[in-house]
């Protein structure tokens, strides 16, 4: 999902993934934390997960996937790629960590997707990115003086998300709104290295792409393997100031191999 925000010398990309705030939990403890009584009891990123999937990480804490989930996203043509509203790359490129899912530039999609058993997934509800601009990086004046539009635009983003919206088979995966909002967000504000592919008219990337650095934020999902079978997975999210200003959602149908 991609909302674009033109600065000097910047263009922050929103796109379209949950990390929780706690630390990861291994399937019994999770188990466990499920079956805890709660009642008169505020519930926990834990308690308040459905037995429909389970979280098994903090993206907070692997801050590696989100930089890995960001380099298959722009690695790939924009046209036809992974976040293209007419998408068909479910399988493209994956390697051999979570199987990676994408939003989109803004809109609604439905996509279907094939996955291997005891595959984890790993995707954005909702995330942006900025590529910071080769002399910043050289320069001795902190990256967050020198480039204050995309931070300003990360805080935005936080204080803007009026929505996030992660279910499995009609079942919400966390107790609501604010619990994704506040749990489950992720900020990488250290320039990272990502090659962009040539096909990519929207990040700001130098003509032809190519390696540049990035920052990062959004709210992204770590899940468990899916059981065997067909599911429905909706994701997506919204920013709002005043009247709602960007949207996106996709419907997942994932085929999970028996």
């Amino acid at each position: 999902m991609t909302r674009r925000f033109h600065a000097t010398a910047a263009l922050w990309l929103w796109l379209g993934g949950v990390a929780t705030g706690c630390e990861a939990m291994s399937a019994d403890e999770l188990d466990e934390a499920l079956e805890l009584d709660t009642e008169g009891e505020e519930p926990s990123v834990a308690t308040a997960l459905t037995s429909a999937a389970r979280v098994v990480g903090s993206a907070a804490d692997d801050e590696l996937l989100v930089r890995q989930w960001l380099q298959w996203s722009l690695a790939q043509p924009w046209s036809t790629g992974p976040v293209s509203a007419t998408s068909t790359s479910c399988g493209s490129t994956q390697g051999s960590g979570p199987w990676f899912l994408a939003g989109t530039a803004g809109g609604s999609a439905t996509r279907e997707c094939t996955i291997p058993a005891d595959t984890e997934l790993f995707f954005p509800l909702l995330n942006g990115w900025a590529i910071v601009p080769a002399e910043l990086l050289e320069g001795e004046e902190p990256l967050q003086d020198a480039f204050p539009a995309a931070f300003e635009a990360i805080g935005d983003q936080h204080a803007d998300t009026c929505a996030l919206t992660l279910r499995i088979d009609g079942q919400d995966v966390a107790a609501g709104f604010e619990q994704l909002h506040e749990d489950f967000h992720v900020e990488i504000l250290e320039p990272f290295e990502v090659d962009v592919n040539s096909d990519d008219p929207v990040s700001g990337s130098p003509q032809g792409g190519g390696p540049v650095h990035a920052v990062t934020a959004g709210y992204y999902v770590h899940l468990a393997p899916l059981s065997p079978g067909d599911h429905v997975l909706e994701l997506g999210g919204a920013l709002c100031s005043g009247p709602k200003t960007f949207e996106t959602s996709v419907t997942y149908t994932v085929h999970i191999a028996r």
